[in-house]
């Protein structure tokens, strides 16, 4: 009855950090000749908008990428992409050598579900920038979302032919491994890119998930890794805690559930997992019946939870109240079986 939390396993690359435009005006104030000593106290000009001082230095810079570059993130944060698509692309016309442009346009048409349009940005920028792992990586990462597993492998072995040391090309061949039921190659890749990059988070969590499945010892141990990296994830918590949950170790789940609260006091799964551990393996119905009333109050589309403190009624005798709320979870989920089944017993 556990319920798992979707964490996006998704692994995007982090654009180029911007540079301030403070960094632009010294910039182009070091290659301009140095102003008369009796000009030095002249009043700097104030611009009405972030735009209006990025134009006015474009106009004295126009063959500047960085430029291009910083405004299209202000088109994007404006929600103008087409406008920023066209700055990407003038920073590509002035600098075509400089992966990171096509890399932007790629995921930011991807992020616009302009999917073909994404793929052949990066596959025109392959045969111009043709050793850049950056985009054999991002080309291997959209295979995997798409999911094209040969070519994710394909790709993440193209980067390791120059770089054979890169972890995210170890870690998305795991990914492609672990997509076609390969545990034993996944586990390996993974591996190796906690071996090329200690602080590898997902990776790690990628070994912990694996681990717990088998119920295998070493599976709390990469999860403290993964903690190490982000002492506040809620999805390494969760795991261990499902791990010793479901291995019978009642006290120690406990405390990796109430960990959660501690980051996160409305985390409906804690509260329902909580709730699940006091009720199946500690038999303390009154306790799990508060626990499981947090997680619908925290979540009111969580029905499993409302399936189980109509439970709790039941196993307390409470069949009127116990009826009122399997009804309750039918009329909101008409396929949810164990209410079915529940209502059938105290009808």
């Amino acid at each position: 009855m556990e319920r798992l939390t979707p964490f996006p396993e998704g692994f995007y690359f982090d654009c180029m950090k911007y540079l301030p435009l403070l960094f632009w005006v010294v910039f182009i104030s070091c290659e301009s000749n140095a102003l008369p000593e009796q000009q030095s106290d002249s009043v700097a000009i104030e611009y009405e908008s972030e735009f209006d001082s990025i134009n006015t230095l474009l106009k004295s810079k126009p063959d500047n990428a960085e430029l291009y570059n910083y405004r299209a993130t202000l088109r994007e944060n404006e929600n103008d992409f087409e406008s920023a698509i066209g700055d990407l692309n003038r920073a590509i016309e002035v600098d075509s050598l400089n992966d990171q442009w096509y890399l932007r346009k790629a995921n930011l048409l991807f992020d616009l579900e302009r999917f073909k349009e994404s793929k052949d940005v990066l596959d025109n920028a392959i045969f111009i920038v043709p050793g850049s792992v950056p985009i054999m990586l991002r080309k291997s990462e959209i295979y995997l979302i798409t999911g094209d597993l040969q070519q994710c492998l394909n790709w993440a072995n193209a980067a390791l032919n120059f770089d054979v040391f890169n972890a995210q090309a170890y870690y998305l061949k795991g990914m492609a491994h672990k997509y076609g039921r390969d545990t034993v190659k996944a586990v390996t890749s993974f591996q190796t890119a906690v071996e090329q990059d200690i602080n590898h988070y997902e990776a790690y969590m990628q070994l912990g998930n694996l681990y717990a499945l088998e119920k295998h010892e070493l599976a709390p141990s990469y999860y403290q890794n993964a903690l190490r990296i982000n002492p506040k994830s809620i999805e390494a918590y969760y795991g261990k805690g499902l791990y010793f949950q479901n291995i019978g170790k009642s006290n120690l789940a406990l405390k990796e559930y109430k960990e959660i609260l501690k980051i996160d006091s409305d985390f409906p799964s804690a509260y329902y997992n909580m709730g699940y551990v006091k009720l199946i393996q500690l038999e303390e119905v009154d306790t799990a019946s508060v626990l499981f009333n947090k997680a619908f109050s925290s979540d009111n589309n969580y029905f499993d939870a409302l399936y189980m403190i109509g439970y709790c009624q039941e196993l307390k005798g409470e069949k009127q109240q116990a009826r009122k709320t399997y009804k309750t979870v039918l009329e909101n989920v008409p396929t949810h079986l164990l209410a079915a089944k529940g209502l059938s017993r105290v009808e």
